[in-house]
């Protein structure tokens, strides 16, 4: 028995076709409904521009180099400061420095240092251990003039100290001037206060 051939019908001859054309209709719909959106946000002043980030991730770094650039300047002074401490407050009473820096500063100004005499107050101790050395200058010969510049260089000592008294005879030959320099007690060491519980935030 023969077949008989059926013609197929126009929509079943031309379905592939559809197919493609509707596929790629949802594709472009997609396209601009979808993405064309996003593509403006990353074009030239869109919100997702990324020129103005790159130029202020530019000027966070240019502060940044700043900042590391202080704190290198910093840590130098400081530095400087610290090595200056044994000087400034040093850890002994340090009597034949003292006796050196005296008997230098009274040269400089005309004058002549007689005698020197220094006494270390064992008995008192002040915060953070410091400890005080009186210092006795007799001085002779100079102006007043010359006497006065001589205690500015006294106030100008490197070293911790305080002027407590200044006599000088009628004649203004003959100078007594009484100091007292300051010293870390050797071996100080400070009493630690008692650990307090940390502050606990608030709760939100």
């Amino acid at each position: 028995m023969e077949e008989e051939k059926k013609e197929k019908s126009p929509i079943v001859k031309y379905l592939p076709v559809i197919i493609v054309v509707v596929v790629l209709s949802y594709g472009v719909g997609a396209y601009f409904l979808l993405f064309m959106p996003k593509i403006g946000h990353l074009m030239p002043g869109g919100s997702l521009d990324l020129k103005p980030l790159e130029a202020r991730l530019g000027d966070y770094q240019a502060y940044l180099s700043r900042i590391i650039e202080e704190k290198e300047q910093f840590e130098q002074v400081h530095k400087d400061h610290v090595s200056k401490i044994p000087t400034i407050l040093p850890d002994k009473p340090d009597e034949p420095n003292l006796y050196v820096q005296m008997d230098a500063i009274a040269q400089g100004n005309g004058l002549v240092l007689v005698s020197i005499d220094t006494v270390v107050d064992e008995a008192t101790t002040g915060p953070h251990g410091v400890k005080k050395v009186r210092i006795s200058l007799s001085l002779a010969g100079g102006t007043y003039q010359e006497f006065q510049n001589l205690l500015n260089d006294l106030e100008r000592l490197v070293r911790v100290s305080d002027i407590e008294s200044v006599t000088f005879s009628s004649g203004g030959t003959d100078y007594s001037v009484i100091l007292t320099a300051y010293f870390i007690e050797p071996g100080f060491t400070p009493v630690q206060a008692a650990p307090t519980a940390p502050l606990l935030p608030d709760r939100i």
